[in-house]
């Protein structure tokens, strides 16, 4: 996740999408030159300039079209997680900068989940979808204790999340040793 941009209402999603994707591929290739661009867009994005863009620069993409059972059982493995598991569809504020402000938090939200669940393949989990994730993780009762040197936290012995805990503080462990 690089980017979330709120649009006004009454514009097209695609206005300004590749002036802006120039801007953030200029940035990514001036400071990564070799690294391996994919861009992910929903229907909205669904315009030539975008493929001719992405072609000329050698960017690899996806783009959602405009849903029906055949194209959604073809795409399983590609769902955009943001929306559809992350609700970041869900700007009900009435005015614009709190809606953006609460777009950025989503995307924020997006990319810890995302940062969890890759650190879980990497041990040895299974891959999910980001709403089973949220579930076994985040959703859970527990207890924060604050201690002089470190932070404690007590979840219950039974928890269905309490796997992805352990193989998330292995994964971290290892990181700091």
């Amino acid at each position: 996740m690089i980017t979330a941009l709120l649009r006004a209402g009454n514009t097209h999603a695609s206005n300004y999408c590749v002036a802006l994707l120039k801007r953030v591929v200029g940035c990514l290739r001036e400071r990564w030159p070799e690294v391996e661009l994919v861009i992910r867009a929903d229907a909205g994005f669904e315009v030539p300039a975008l493929y001719d863009y992405c072609e000329a620069e050698g960017i690899t993409y996806t783009v959602g079209l405009i849903t029906n059972p055949r194209l959604q059982g073809l795409a399983e493995e590609l769902l955009k997680d943001l929306k559809l598991h992350m609700k970041a569809d869900r700007l009900s504020c009435h005015r614009f900068i709190s809606n953006q402000f609460r777009l950025l938090l989503h995307a924020a939200e997006y990319w810890l989940m995302d940062a969890l669940r890759r650190k879980l393949v990497c041990s040895g989990v299974r891959q999910m979808q980001l709403d089973s994730l949220r579930l076994g993780l985040i959703k859970i009762g527990g207890r924060v204790r604050e201690l002089l040197t470190k932070v404690r936290l007590h979840l219950a012995s039974g928890h269905p999340g309490q796997d992805l805990w352990h193989a998330l503080s292995v994964a971290f462990r290892a990181v700091h040793e």
